[in-house]
């Protein structure tokens, strides 16, 4: 099903990739910088 099954089971357009493979991508410095945005961000809005 993963490699070759979609097409006989969907005939319209289907997304190419998961959000599990999606955030497989991200590496341990991807996750700093957004933990870094994100306390940034949140730091704005509390005051």
């Amino acid at each position: 099903l993963r490699h070759g099954g979609m097409k006989r089971l969907f005939s319209s357009c289907y997304a190419p990739s998961t959000l599990g493979s999606f955030l497989r991508a991200f590496t341990f410095g991807h996750v700093r910088q957004l933990d870094a945005v994100a306390s940034r961000f949140l730091a704005l809005i509390h005051r």
